[in-house]
């Protein structure tokens, strides 16, 4: 996953009366994606949210796409957990469990690319949070970007996929989710598959789920840390 940083200014406003601000025009953003969803959230419903003609926004916002950006980033101010910083195993887990916290709780906030959003002052310390904790891991430079990246998709990934079930789940009803078993000629093919067919079927733990690959993080971090 490739980060930019982003610029400290927005484009210059057109020769024009101002009466909007980037802040605005973000907040407003926010509010649309908190009551109609991702798919609902445009420049158009935008400027509506804001009495305004959508072109006005195109004065301080480039286009969807860094509107986008700047949303992604306001959705994480104040994400960064304290920190007890005695063990940086801990530390890596609470970062972690804030983050995800943070994207699964508020609406379609996985829908954001992560591969469009730039480093804004809202994820910046979050990011800096862990970095720091890897660095007291003792991983040294090449190693500990890679396990951030790892680390970031890492949530990200569980983020989505539980936004996404819960999501389907809820579009399903009182039934909730079905699914068929495998046709005994998968089952011939497959063994493996047909074994444990039911256990990949069975409605997910998400919470066991992430704490199990988060620990399977940190064992690798150990590990790889011994060898060095």
């Amino acid at each position: 996953m490739a980060l930019t940083f982003r610029p400290a200014s927005g484009p210059a406003a057109r020769k024009r009366r101002q009466f909007l601000s980037r802040g605005e025009i973000v907040e407003a953003a926010a509010k649309v994606l908190a009551r109609d969803g991702y798919d609902a959230l445009n420049m158009r419903s935008v400027a509506t949210e804001l009495g305004v003609q959508a072109a006005a926004l195109y004065r301080y916002v480039d286009s969807r796409e860094e509107l986008d950006d700047l949303l992604f980033d306001h959705l994480m101010a104040d994400c960064a957990p304290e920190l007890d910083g005695g063990d940086w195993r801990a530390d890596l887990r609470s970062v972690a469990a804030a983050w995800r916290l943070r994207l699964t709780t508020t609406r379609d906030a996985t829908r954001i690319a992560l591969g469009q959003v730039s480093i804004g002052p809202n994820i910046a310390p979050l990011m800096e949070a862990a970095l720091s904790i890897l660095r007291a891991s003792g991983l040294d430079d090449d190693d500990l970007i890679e396990v951030f990246q790892a680390c970031t998709l890492l949530v990200h990934s569980f983020a989505s996929a539980e936004a996404s079930y819960r999501d389907l789940a809820a579009k399903t009803g009182a039934g909730g989710l079905r699914y068929a078993p495998p046709r005994p000629e998968w089952v011939a093919e497959y063994p493996m598959l047909g074994a444990l067919a039911e256990r990949l079927i069975e409605p997910p733990d998400f919470d066991a789920r992430f704490a199990f690959a988060l620990e399977a993080l940190v064992a690798g971090i150990e590990r790889r840390f011994a060898r060095e």
